[in-house]
């Protein structure tokens, strides 16, 4: 009690504290019940949260710490009497932030999911030297060493020490992006939706702009023109392709982003700043789920005893009826290998936070496989595809099937 009422009497007249929080990973009870009581009486203008009250009464907000994505949907799915928003999510530490996809669809599909607040900022790294070289040090690099310590568990930031961005902070900044865009390539025009996320603001100090691509290589650029969108409106726009872009060709190696930029520079945003973007391309034509050549001359289907033969030109793939494994010959010798099942990868530093190397080990070595090939036939293209099934024999993962399916689209598999 004495700590918030200092808490509140210290900085009630600050205009930037908006709530008010009874403390941080602790418990609940009646003493943080009266603490409630009493900031609401003092300060009746501002709210209160506590996560440790969840839907108790003592928290005008429900403030989870880390929820899965299942958590905010579960939340969402009936009316509730207190907003949801995240104290601590995201942990943003090493290779992280990548689920954030997940968390934002919801939170922009149901007005009761109001965001959260990423851990943390920046790294807690101090500037030192080892051998004559800086480096911003952390857990382990001070005092004597077998000091216990949390090691880098305190670098976990959105950017560097010197404020330098990491490079999951772009994934962030697409998410939070002020204007949300739904970019789509079709047959006869591009279709673009357009919405103003800002709560208070409209768009008048932004511009925007279409990026064509084929092949990955930019070929023009070209102003969109959009309305003035009040907060929480959204546009539809369409968008002509240009002659530059050559569709005669086809969209099938078609892109385009769709930027919005700052027009002039403000106390905080310079001029031509990007503050929104989305990609989209053409999806490739599809019969049945198997994707589909533009064209497919001078391909030959053959097979012998042990493989299945593409042949084009000077290159064969084979395809092993035994393993399943995908070979490429040229002129009579094997250069290349691949591909096959890999479950693992490197651990992150959130995965080892959470013991993951151990508790996933399962999925780390080599499996044992019965193997089996079927080929089909396109009729549309007269080509084949080939469904390659391995079911693991043994170990913990035993009966887990894995389908992949093969094909060969005159540009490679």
């Amino acid at each position: 009690m004495e700590r918030t009422s200092r808490m509140v009497e210290r900085d009630k007249n600050q205009p930037c504290i908006i709530t008010w929080s009874l403390g941080n990973e602790a418990g609940n009870g009646s003493n943080f019940e009266a603490t409630y009581d009493w900031v609401k009486q003092a300060d009746p203008s501002r709210p209160v949260q506590y996560e440790r009250a969840g839907m108790d009464r003592n928290t005008d907000i429900m403030c989870p710490m880390y929820p899965s994505p299942k958590t905010l949907s579960d939340y969402a799915k009936a009316k509730q009497s207190k907003p949801y928003i995240m104290c601590e999510y995201a942990h943003a530490m090493g290779n992280s932030v990548g689920n954030f996809k997940e968390y934002w669809e919801q939170i922009y599909a149901n007005p009761q999911l109001q965001g959260g607040f990423i851990w943390d900022w920046v790294d807690q790294g101090i500037r030192t030297y080892r051998n004559g070289k800086m480096i911003y040090g952390y857990g382990g690099d001070f005092g004597p060493e077998g000091v216990l310590s949390d090691n880098n568990f305190l670098c976990n930031g959105l950017v560097n020490p010197d404020r330098e961005p990491h490079p999951h902070i772009w994934e962030v900044k697409h998410w939070y992006a002020p204007v949300g865009i739904d970019a789509k390539i079709e047959d006869q025009k591009a279709r673009v939706t357009i919405t103003n996320r800002y709560g208070f603001r409209d768009l008048s100090h932004l511009a925007a702009r279409v990026n064509w691509y084929r092949k990955g290589a930019f070929i023009v650029s070209e102003k969109i023109k959009f309305k003035n969108l009040t907060p929480s409106d959204s546009q539809w726009i369409e968008l002509k392709y240009p002659a530059k872009l050559e569709i005669k060709k086809g969209l099938e190696d078609c892109g385009m982003s769709v930027e919005f930029y700052q027009i002039a520079s403000d106390s905080s945003i310079p001029a031509n700043h990007l503050v929104a973007q989305q990609w989209a391309d053409r999806p490739s034509r599809k019969i049945d789920g198997v994707l589909l050549p533009n064209e497919n001359s001078g391909i030959q289907y053959s097979e012998t005893s042990t493989d299945f033969v593409i042949q084009d030109g000077g290159k064969n793939y084979l395809i092993s009826k035994n393993s399943g494994k995908i070979s490429t010959e040229i002129a009579g010798k094997i250069v290349a290998l691949g591909p096959e099942p890999d479950f693992w990868r490197a651990p992150t530093d959130n995965d080892f936070g959470a013991n993951l190397q151990n508790k996933n080990r399962a999925w780390r070595p080599t499996y044992v496989y019965e193997v089996s090939v079927e080929k089909s036939v396109i009729e549309a293209t007269k080509g084949e595809f080939y469904t390659i099934k391995r079911t693991v024999k043994e170990g913990q993962l035993k009966g887990l099937a894995i389908k992949t399916q093969v094909y060969y689209s005159g540009k490679g598999m």
